[in-house]
């Protein structure tokens, strides 16, 4: 392979679209760290030390380490092919599990620090370990975190790099990384390997306790030496990576004097001005601060790009470092962060009163107080137990209301205290003998169950209660609330001596009242099967209290209800099981094999007369068959020139006999003209179908046709009745404009996921918050009546909260940054009824390798609570990648337990425990695009939130069979596990949609190599012979794109009329530009495209040698170590989907099946659009016209049938609860 230029910096994540000029640090920026421990007079002296205690430890080389040269590749960066701009300038490289050593002294460790020493030329530095791009838009990162497989730490990509000359970090950043550079890289150094920890920490403690003090006062100048010490003394660093004790601070402070001395006057003045500086001076003044001469300050090493003096794309400009705002936040989001995020958090509005740390320790020795009586009760024996049932108080048959235990009067409806048992692998809690072994922070939860008493049983001392769950043991653990509890929906029978205290619980947290150890809170019902939270259902508990003693437990007639469903018991002309009901005549949806479920009429049903077969039943039907499943079966080369809809049906005469266990649920078929509005009756459930046609039997030939007529498609009457009847409720439902809930997305990209849900007429997308200038100007041009707001949502959150309380000054206006243009007035509380977020997060991967220890992209999610907590929305919809489960919280402190090696799954605990606080009932899951009709794999998490009192909507069950295994299932650390979604095959409504159902209708076309490139073209292999009948264009590099654009009247379709539902939606409406386009790709990679056979799943492997790239063919790569992987320029099968639509859309990236099935070229942005379902009038902008931008749009949006998926759910619910109302309403006879 020919060797490359070195692109800059910038150009390596973002090559075509970063221009303009690169330039050293100004000189107002922070000295270098390197520069200010060459200044250090004791420096010499602790690095030898630190060198003399680990000089015994060497590196032992891998042989899978690349030697770092001009060539190096590292998988997932951008390929530049064309001479960098500026040469010096290089490319920036994340480097973790790291070792530094001295290749020349048998790969000894050795200490950075040691680069400011006199003798630094007798040493030589290289480091070695796993590397990675480093992203400036981390989500770009973060989409791609569900491509790696189990075993993917095993095949990452390791480097040894060629000799290391410096090291830097910028001081005035608080999390700003340590940077080393080589001839040809910078790298930011991220996790040390476990032999290099020690060195590494020794040499850079000191520098992050710098960081730290200097970040903290140019960020907050009112700080106090107490706000200090209480935020950073004593406490874990999660970027340090341990705790940071009072003697480090005071071992570091000769090292910040020496930094701080070296800034310019006014950036030093700054600092010194901060109190909390001014006293640290006092306790340590080890060197003298003065103002240091301007002569006597050594040049700063040059920065890795200056971004401030980029005039490039405007897109990835705001998301720079430098352009990250502090994350705003609400006075409650504030207090629940308390320790559990490492970021200076901006409160707007007054801070909540905490408790101070005199008064916490009262309640704890409350606390244990009265675990030590509790503890003492379980000692006593139990014949010591007096029990007395008072004579006024019996109900009947031997049921009572209230019974006295040790002289205390436990009544129906108390909460009591017991000890805890061993419950599903979890041993019994043993209380310790000497109570000096309890934890510090122990909670009678710990020990001790709660319960409810539903009814008393004297005849066998026990008492009927329904289980409370305390928040600790959910999936919440140790984020939870410690005065919450949850009920749980089931009952158990305990003795009457084992009670050990009554406890209170309130229906809501106390305003201004601290609760003591046995006093709590309950709003939620908990349901470990999903993990949601739930309202508690008054209307059950009400109903249930109406009767007497045993029939008074909701808990059992709900488990009485569902163990009834598992049942097939008969009725009326049919069969009743799993919650629904069948008729003859009625059409229903039946489990097979493979593929989506069985459809067909019943038409008869028989109940065994054995007594052991009870509870089953034999159901014959005559079999449906589908449209899409018919046309799949066609041989190779016919095609359906009609409109092949995955609703339309057609029948047999063939019969089958299922047993009633696999019945699914009742489906409506109907004959076209039994209804006024086809689309419109389809689009009222996903369970409607229709027929046209009849055949002798499923795989009969379609010239054996018959054509129905009305009279034709039998029907139970009674269940058409009462569908048509919902259908009305539906649209009389739709028709009231206070049923459509204006929406507010602050994370909105294009508006894909309320703007999709919009489509279904229950919400309105009223405004939206979008950073990206192009996404802003995408999500204004196609929804012209939200009010958009293109800046940090940090920023609108404050404009908004301080507008509605009326505290705006003339500094807090707020701008668009694209034009500069004051922003719109902010949305209001009364303005907003729904919720929806993509929320930005960094990567998550379950290798988590790579990750930062502190972004604020992460703690966005904060900013999106506050959003919530300021606009009390009716219903919330919250997205994010699947590695999202597994964001660890590196905290300091959380609650009432110290953890320093973070908490598992704790972004999700946090999310969770935040939105119960603020009111809000919860389910989460993951879920898979292809199960609700999008044409690709695509699985990413979901959560949905309703405010108390509304129906909390049901996660989607999939409607399209997808074949791709993955049981969706999600584990919590507390080993609960759940899998809401089903996901069985030979299940679903619908057949999955193919490549070719979603994008046959668009142009074909192949890439032409640029004429003007000198390399000529040449096909290697027959199977990527040109096909005359498929258009050619020339593929140039120097411009924006190649293809068609246009409106969809100059630009026709491959056919006139669609032939699929998918793309009868997508054309639904004309198009102002189709935008069917590829990105333009180097020469080479044109001609490697090109090459690539027209076999489905052909790939690089299938190229002629000469053609292969260099970590293609070099047996160091981390391919070749992978035994070079399927997929990279890998071509797609147009029978099968699109793998997971990213941003990065290249033949070489992490997710490289990207080249068309048939054409001769990478998909276009049609295409990519297609892939997440976006209708064709939904067009993509650039500000720079640059395709990558449209790529990004596409890859970070929302799918479009799973966000129309979700809206029907939430459609459900609020049907139901109109319908709840108008049952409920009183009725007033205007002439009374």
């Amino acid at each position: 392979m020919t060797k490359r230029n070195r692109p800059n910096a910038w150009d390596v994540s973002f090559p075509t679209e970063a221009a303009g000029p690169s330039a050293a640090l100004s000189a107002d920026a922070a000295p270098s760290a390197a520069s200010a421990s060459a200044k250090q007079s004791q420096s010499a002296h602790a690095h030898l030390h630190s060198t003399e205690r680990f000089a015994e430890l060497s590196y032992p080389p891998r042989p899978e380490d690349v030697k770092e040269d001009a060539n190096t590749i590292i998988q997932g960066e951008d390929r530049i092919e064309e001479p960098a701009a500026d040469p010096n300038l290089k490319p920036i490289r994340a480097l973790t599990d790291f070792c530094v050593f001295d290749p020349t002294q048998q790969f000894e460790l050795i200490s950075l620090g040691l680069l400011d020493e006199d003798f630094t030329k007798a040493r030589h530095f290289e480091a070695a370990g796993a590397v990675a791009p480093v992203y400036l838009n981390e989500e770009d990162a973060g989409q791609e975190d569900d491509l790696d497989d189990e075993d993917a730490e095993r095949k990452m990509q390791r480097l040894r790099t060629s000799a290391i000359f410096r090291y830097t970090l910028d001081y005035t950043k608080a999390d700003d990384p340590v940077y080393v550079e080589t001839q040809y890289s910078w790298f930011e150094l991220r996790a040390p390997s476990s032999l290099y920890g020690r060195i590494y920490r020794d040499f850079y403690r000191p520098h992050r306790i710098a960081q730290i003090i200097v970040s903290t006062a140019l960020s907050d100048p009112t700080t106090t030496l107490a706000d200090f010490f209480a935020t950073y003394g004593n406490t874990w660093d999660s970027v340090l990576g341990e705790a940071i004790y009072e003697h480090h601070l005071r071992d570091a402070m000769p090292l910040t004097w020496t930094i701080i001395n070296g800034y310019e006057d006014d950036l030093k003045t700054r600092i010194l001005s901060c109190s909390f500086v001014q006293q640290l001076n006092q306790r340590s003044p080890h060197v003298p601060l003065s103002f240091t001469p301007q002569s006597a300050r050594r040049a700063p090493p040059p920065r890795l790009v200056d971004y401030t003096k980029l005039t490039g794309n405007l897109d990835l400009a705001v998301l720079r470092p430098d352009k990250q705002n502090p994350t705003h936040v609400s006075p409650l989001i504030d207090s629940l962060a308390l320790g559990l995020f490492h970021e200076h958090l901006k409160v707007v509005g007054p801070p909540q009163k905490r408790l101070t740390k005199h008064a916490l320790k009262s309640q704890q020795r409350m606390m244990l107080t009265t675990l030590l009586a509790l503890i003492n009760r379980t000692k006593e024996p139990e014949k010591n137990v007096t029990v007395r049932y008072p004579g006024d108080r019996r109900l009947q048959d031997g049921f009572w209301e209230a019974v006295v235990v040790d002289g205390v009067t436990y009544e129906v409806g108390d909460c009591i205290v017991v000890e805890a048992q061993s419950y599903q692998g979890q041993s019994k809690p043993k209380f310790p003998r000497n109570p000096d072994e309890l934890p510090e922070n122990v909670h009678i939860a710990d020990y001790c169950w709660f319960a409810k008493i539903i009814y008393i049983d004297q005849r066998k001392d026990k008492l009927h209660v329904q289980w409370f769950e305390h928040g600790s043991r959910t999936f919440l653990q140790e984020i939870c609330d410690p005065q919450e509890l949850f009920l749980w929906p089931t009952c158990d029978n305990i003795c009457v001596k084992n009670v050990l205290a009554k406890a209170t619980v309130h229906d809501k947290p106390p305003v201004d009242k601290d609760l003591g150890p046995l006093e709590y809170f309950c709003r939620f019902v908990y349901n470990e099967t999903d993990a949601s939270f739930v309202d508690v259902n008054t209307k059950a508990v009400l109903t249930t209290n109406v009767f007497l003693p045993p029939a008074n437990c909701a808990c059992c007639l709900l488990l009485e209800q569902r163990e009834g469903e598992k049942v097939c018991t008969a009725v009326k002309n049919g069969l009743s099981y799993g919650g629904h009901t069948y008729h003859h005549d009625d059409y229903a949806l039946f489990r097979v094999p493979d593929g989506p479920g069985g459809i067909g009429r019943i038409t008869s049903v028989q109940f065994p007369t054995a007594a052991r077969h009870a509870g089953t039943a034999i159901v014959e039907m005559k079999l449906l068959g589908r449209i899409t499943t018919y046309v799949a079966t066609l041989p190779a080369g016919v095609e359906s020139r009609r409109l092949v809809h995955e609703r339309e049906l057609y029948m047999t005469a063939q019969t089958t006999k299922v047993d009633a266990s696999f019945l699914l649920r009742p489906c409506i078929v109907v004959h076209p003209t039994d209804v006024e509005d086809l689309d419109e009756w389809l689009s009222m459930s996903p369970n409607h179908f229709f027929v046209k046609y009849e055949l002798p039997a499923l795989v009969s030939p379609w010239s054996q046709k018959r054509k129905l007529t009305r009279s034709g498609v039998p029907a139970c009457r009674t269940c058409l009745d009462q569908d048509n009847i919902r259908s009305e409720q539906l649209m009389d439902f739709a028709r009231e404009p206070q049923n459509c809930l204006r929406a507010f997305d602050p994370f909105g990209g294009v508006g894909a996921f309320a703007l999709a849900m919009q489509e279904l007429g229950c919400v309105k997308l009223t405004h939206a918050v979008e950073i990206a200038p192009s996404a802003a100007l995408t999500l204004k041009k196609n929804s012209p009546e939200t009010t958009v707001y293109n800046q940090c949502s940090n920023v609108v959150f404050q404009y908004a909260v301080k507008s509605h309380a009326g505290n705006l000054r003339p500094g807090d206006s707020a701008t668009h940054l694209s034009d500069g243009t004051p922003l719109p007035k902010p949305p209001t509380p009364q303005e907003i009824d729904c919720l929806t977020a993509g929320f930005p997060c960094q990567p998550h991967s379950h290798l988590n390798m790579f990750r930062r220890a502190n972004d604020r992209k992460s703690h966005l999610m904060l900013n999106l609570l506050s959003w919530v907590d300021f606009l009390q929305p009716k219903y919330c919809f919250f997205e994010n990648v699947r590695g999202f489960l597994s964001y660890n919280l590196h905290a300091r402190q959380a609650g009432r337990y110290r953890v320093e090696g973070g908490i598992k799954m704790g972004g999700l605990k946090f999310f969770v425990r935040a939105l119960l606080a603020m009111g809000y009932q919860v389910r989460s899951s993951l879920l898979q695009a292809g199960h609700y009709g999008a044409p690709q794999s695509r699985v990413r998490f979901f959560l949905v939130a309703a405010r108390q009192g509304l129906p909390l909507p049901d996660l989607p069950q999939p409607t399209h069979d997808f074949p791709l295994k993955d049981s969706l299932e999600i584990k919590f650390p507390n080993g609960t596990t759940i899998q809401p979604i089903l996901t069985l095959n030979g299940t679903a409504l619908f057949k999955y949609v193919s490549i070719v159902d979603a994008i046959g209708d668009l142009p074909d076309f192949d890439w032409l190599l640029d004429r003007k490139d000198p390399r000529k073209f040449q096909s290697c292999t027959p199977a990527c012979a040109q096909n005359p009948s498929i258009r050619v264009l020339e593929c140039r590099s120097d411009e924006p794109f190649c293809g068609f654009s246009g409106p969809s009247e100059s630009v026709p379709y491959r056919y006139n009329k669609p032939r699929t539902s998918f793309q009868a939606r997508a054309r639904k409406r004309p198009t102002t530009d189709i935008q069917h386009f590829t990105r333009t790709l180097p020469a080479a990679t044109v001609e490697r495209v090109v090459n690539i056979p027209l076999t489905p799943g052909a790939d690089y492997r299938q190229l002629n040698s000469r053609l292969w790239e260099w970590q293609n063919s070099n047996p160091t790569s981390a391919i070749a170590r992978d035994g070079f992987r399927p997929g990279l320029y890998g071509r797609l099968d147009q029978t099968k989907w699109f793998h997971t639509t990213v941003t990065n859309v290249d033949p070489m990236a992490k997710q490289s099946y990207v080249i068309h099935p048939h054409c001769k070229r990478i998909l276009t942005v049609r295409e990519l659009a297609r892939s997440q379902g976006f209708p064709d009038w939904f067009v993509f902008h650039s500000i720079d016209n640059s395709v990558k931008t449209l790529q990004r749009h596409i890859g970070n949006a929302v799918p479009w049938p799973v966000s129309e998926a979700l809206a029907r759910e939430l459609r459900e619910a609020m049907l139901k609860k109109w319908l709840q109302n108008r049952e409920d309403a009183i009725v007033i006879n205007s002439d009374d």
